[in-house]
């Protein structure tokens, strides 16, 4: 049970490395304009580099801009998670200058225990690791926001 190709990369490696590229304003661009076309386009092109049955039609990529007194950021949701380590959704967080910018994931996993479903709320550091902080309770995307919330103000 390995997450499936498409997923993985635009979710864990081509949308977190360019939000977390200094030269990239992310926040920035989506308060501009609409980013769903762009995101859609590098569905489509991660699509187009795997076989045929590996790829995932783009229901469900969506991209929001969240703006709260806490923090401004751009909230991409994806197509709807089969595998563990593949994601719900993911948050780009502008921070105070563009080194400062954070990417979280609300990731679809397995209970170690139970075996059974489960949902993890984790981010990226800058040197492209993965930092897991643990299990959600409340698998919902307003949810996901507020834990972003308590993260950036508890970090």
């Amino acid at each position: 049970m390995a997450p499936r190709t498409v997923h993985y990369a635009f979710a864990h490696r081509i949308l977190r490395d360019l939000a977390l590229d200094d030269s990239v304003d992310l926040v920035g661009e989506a308060i501009a304009v609409d980013l769903g076309p762009k995101f859609a386009t590098m569905w489509d092109d991660s699509n187009a580099a795997v076989a045929e049955t590996d790829r995932i039609p783009p229901a469900g990529l969506a991209t929001y801009v969240v703006q709260r007194p806490d923090y401004a950021g751009v909230l991409v949701t994806l197509p709807a998670p089969v595998e563990p380590a593949e994601a719900h959704a993911v948050m780009v967080v502008r921070g105070a200058t563009p080194a400062d910018t954070s990417y979280f994931t609300w990731e679809h996993g397995l209970d170690a225990t139970t075996g059974g479903p489960t949902v993890y709320f984790c981010g990226w550091n800058r040197g492209g690791n993965h930092v897991n902080y643990g299990t959600r309770q409340d698998p919902s995307i307003d949810a996901f926001v507020n834990e972003v919330g308590t993260n950036l103000a508890n970090g």
